[in-house]
């Protein structure tokens, strides 16, 4: 602990970019989801994402032994 007081918990800040070719622009989309421990929608290591095309995410939860899959809402949908 620092001070007394434990360290910040593990989230993730998942970030995607979007291209246009017809406005040529660039939009970044993010949402942090997630916090330290071992019940659902929570991270002990988290290690790869990956993007669905639903605009969720496969997060592996490294340290917990699992894959969690994320909705677009940032809400835990299956382990």
């Amino acid at each position: 602990s620092i001070g007394g007081r434990e360290p910040c918990a593990p989230m993730l800040l998942l970030s995607l970019f979007a291209t246009s070719t017809s406005s040529s622009s660039v939009v970044r989309l993010s949402r942090t989801v997630g916090e330290r421990g071992s019940g659902r929608g929570q991270f002990d290591g988290p290690r790869h994402v990956a993007a669905l095309k639903t605009g969720g995410a496969v997060i592996v939860d490294g340290l917990n032994e699992r894959i969690q899959v994320f909705d677009r809402h940032g809400e835990c949908v299956r382990i």
